[in-house]
């Protein structure tokens, strides 16, 4: 994402500096790729929004984009005094990032939507396997799969912050789409990725894929009310029923935005474009096809 940012720096706005802002930096990989790091209070202190507005003020930042889900909500409720101000933090509505927080509003909305969710049960109610996931959290935290009654535990039922669902079998692939709105919240792209294979939540092996995901993704999300920037749906489409179920809605980049990017859908350059240069982003389907990721572990070592 680092290096994505900054050749759109380069080649959009030939003038333009790239900063990285880290609770703690000198545990923080990509600080080591930069010069350009700002040391911030953490997102949920309280001097946090104080320090963040100086410090973009005194270096002319122009763009907030954010990474990481525990910023989300802090940000969006921060982005219209911030306009105000010249720096576009790059966040969906608060109403619309509220939502997305939590997996049960997220469930109830996809059911506003006319889509399909997992089943939710209750103990009464409950059939294995069944998937276990908090109804607030990322980076696939505290998340299990039950597979038969012998591997249940009440401890799982007397936590009411553990949403209980069906689990959706191999008959089912398991999508994410990265999503561009512009800031009237209409949809410009859209790339499915195939997860082939997942590690702590993000892609490890995938592939871009046009076929019916995308054909529904352009019917059910070509608006977003609220929607600003790049935001990774998550589903599941069972090809022989043709047939789709709704999973998570994250107004940010997704681990596997390189995909797409690489795919020839540049959102970061987009971003630059739309908020610094005032232009319009037109509708782009032009990226490619398939396209394959193969993502490993690599070290910083200073």
């Amino acid at each position: 994402m680092f290096r994505y940012l900054e050749q759109a720096a380069q080649s959009v706005v030939s003038d333009a500096v790239v900063w990285v802002a880290d609770a703690d930096p000198t545990w923080s990989a990509v600080c080591t790729l930069t010069q350009r790091v700002v040391q911030l209070p953490k997102v949920a202190a309280p001097d946090y929004p104080t320090e963040l507005k100086k410090f973009c003020l005194e270096h002319h930042i122009g763009l907030v984009i954010p990474t990481i889900d525990p910023e989300l909500l802090v940000l969006a409720e921060l982005r219209d005094d911030f306009e105000k101000l010249g720096i576009h933090i790059v966040i969906s509505d608060t109403s619309l990032v509220s939502i997305c927080n939590n997996k049960l509003d997220t469930i109830n909305y996809f059911l506003s939507l006319g889509i399909a969710t997992p089943t939710l049960f209750t103990k009464a109610t409950v059939s294995y396997p069944y998937f276990y996931k908090p109804i607030h959290g990322s980076s696939s935290q505290n998340i299990g799969k039950v597979p038969s009654a012998k591997y249940d535990f009440e401890a799982l039922w007397e936590d009411a912050s553990l949403l209980k669902m069906a689990y959706l079998g191999k008959d089912y692939e398991e999508y994410s789409v990265d999503i561009y709105y512009d800031q009237t919240g209409r949809l410009r792209c859209a790339v499915p990725r195939l997860r082939v294979a997942v590690r702590d939540g993000e892609i490890s092996k995938g592939c871009t894929v046009r076929n019916a995901v995308y054909d529904f993704v352009l019917k059910h999300f070509t608006i977003l009310p609220g929607a600003r920037g790049c935001v990774t749906l998550q589903l599941f489409y069972h090809p022989t029923e043709n047939t789709f179920v709704g999973i998570e809605i994250n107004p940010r980049f997704g681990g596997g935005y390189p995909l797409s990017h690489e795919a020839g859908a540049t959102y970061v350059n987009w971003l630059l474009q739309e908020y610094l240069l005032q232009e319009t982003i037109p509708f782009y389907d032009a990226w490619l096809f398939p396209l394959k990721l193969l993502r490993f572990d690599n070290h910083v070592i200073f």
